[in-house]
């Protein structure tokens, strides 16, 4: 068995910060929207949210320069709150202790990436980590879930995706993969019309490695 794990959203509980980052940085460009039509404009990696927010016309020089502008200004929020979602540690190391390899396959770059997993000392639990600098496209595009599984050598059956958005949800699916969500992405009487969602949780201390 393999686990593919998103980062934002399903090993922390940062979703809030990222848009009260987003809101800030983009006043600072004159532009504001409801958090309804944020939420679903800052999908994706950074460029292409960049882009989505700012404009298609923007060189790629000035989508890095303004990309890291944003993403400095998240870290710097979500600092003091950085932590893993209860029971995330215990999950992991006994999934590795099992013999399960596991990947991070998220839309974050780097240095964000960096910032999470050297910051919670959780990088050694990946077997491979797949970034929105990895990419061409991301999420709702299968693309990071399917160079996770080829570098771990697996097929995308054998695969579980641990997701928290609809993008990433989407993403496994067309990846062929099954997915646990994590949240309320989907509420409980929609679980039904998805076949492919395995169960839902909150946090990773009731999720025993024998019920998946």
């Amino acid at each position: 068995m393999y686990y593919l794990f998103d980062m934002d959203g399903t090993i922390v509980d940062n979703m809030d910060f990222h848009l009260i980052a987003w809101r800030e940085f983009l006043k600072t460009h004159g532009v504001e929207m409801s958090d309804e039509e944020l939420h679903y404009k800052m999908r994706g990696t950074i460029e292409e949210g960049v882009r989505r927010n700012l404009g298609e016309h923007l060189s790629d020089e000035e989508v890095a320069v303004l990309g890291f502008q944003k993403e400095k200004m998240y870290r710097d929020i979500y600092a003091p709150h950085l932590k893993a979602f209860d029971g995330f540690d215990d999950f992991v190391k006994n999934a590795k202790q099992e013999g399960v390899k596991i990947a991070l396959v998220t839309a974050a770059n780097h240095h964000n990436v960096d910032f999470t997993l050297d910051g919670l000392n959780i990088r050694s639990y990946f077997d491979t980590i797949v970034t929105g600098d990895d990419v061409k496209n991301g999420k709702p595009d299968p693309e990071g879930f399917l160079i996770a599984a080829e570098r771990l050598g697996a097929t995308p059956e054998e695969c579980i995706v641990f997701e928290d958005s609809i993008h990433g949800v989407r993403a496994a699916d067309a990846a062929k993969m099954k997915t646990i969500v994590i949240g309320d992405l989907f509420k409980d009487e929609q679980m039904k019309d998805f076949s492919f969602i395995l169960k839902k949780i909150y946090d990773y201390k009731v999720v025993e490695l024998k019920s998946i």
